[in-house]
């Protein structure tokens, strides 16, 4: 082969195999291509799970009956205190002078009375008043029997036949009962004499506190226990836990067959330490 053959068949190879060449090359762009956009491959769709079964409403219960209101009760009134009462009354008498005598209860087992007030009327047997008085009661204890005595005058000549007590009061006040006579007596003596007869006796104490300026009343009894007369003095103080003796003139009609004594609270009393 001659030279210039030669050169022709070289160029032409090197046409050829840079044609295959550029042709392999864009054939690989391709590839790539197609490749960088095909799709990833979809996973398998995971199964659903069926839900589950809802559950049956429970059945709702039907609402007990409403109980009816019961009626509320009415309050029961609270009962008054009950009034003081006049157990028994007498009188003695000398000359003008008449010592009117009484005792009075207080009922109420939880209430004390305060400031009683009384009024004694004196009859003669023609039924005219021949004389009067009042005066009051301080303190009555819960359930307690007081005795009370008044002295008045009445005309010169005159001849008491009965007595009446009358009692008012409205101050009533919430009061425990003591357990027992808070101002008990013992030896208790009349002494007879033409003049002034009186009545002697002692008068203790349960309180813990000296008491002063009581009233002690002596009321006078005959045989039939009828109230015949009595008398009343002032005890300047009894001391706490005590005792004292206490010494009273009294007006009666006729020797008494027992005398009793009641001190009285008044409204001078105080209690000291």
């Amino acid at each position: 082969m001659n030279r210039p053959t030669s050169m022709l068949v070289c160029i032409l190879l090197a046409l050829v195999l840079s044609a295959c060449a550029g042709s392999a090359t864009e054939s690989q762009s391709q590839d790539m291509a197609l490749i960088a956009a095909a799709p990833t491959s979809t996973p398998a769709a995971t199964s659903t799970p069926r839900p589950t079964s809802t559950p049956k409403p429970t059945s709702t219960p039907k609402p007990t009956s409403t109980p009816k209101p019961t009626s509320t009760p009415r309050p029961t009134a609270t009962p008054a205190p009950l009034k003081p009462t006049v157990l028994k009354s007498g009188f003695g008498q000398d000359g003008r002078e008449v010592a009117a005598a009484f005792i009075i209860e207080n009922p109420n087992q939880n209430h004390g009375i305060e400031r009683l007030s009384y009024q004694i009327a004196v009859y003669d047997s023609q039924g005219t008043v021949i004389g009067s008085s009042d005066g009051y009661v301080y303190l009555l204890f819960p359930g307690q029997k007081l005795g009370v005595v008044d002295t008045l005058f009445v005309p010169e000549g005159s001849e008491a036949a009965r007595v009446e007590i009358s009692l008012r009061s409205n101050k009533f006040h919430p009061m425990s009962k003591p357990a027992m006579d808070p101002l008990p007596t013992e030896n208790i003596t009349y002494i007879p004499d033409r003049y002034v007869p009186k009545v002697t006796g002692i008068v203790k104490s349960l309180f813990q506190s000296d008491v002063t300026q009581l009233q002690v009343a002596a009321i006078a009894y005959n045989e039939a226990g009828e109230i015949i007369g009595g008398g009343y003095t002032y005890l300047d103080f009894v001391p706490a836990n005590g005792q004292a003796a206490v010494e009273i003139w009294v007006t009666t009609s006729g020797r008494p067959a027992h005398v009793e004594l009641y001190p009285v609270i008044t409204i001078l009393s105080e209690f000291e330490e």
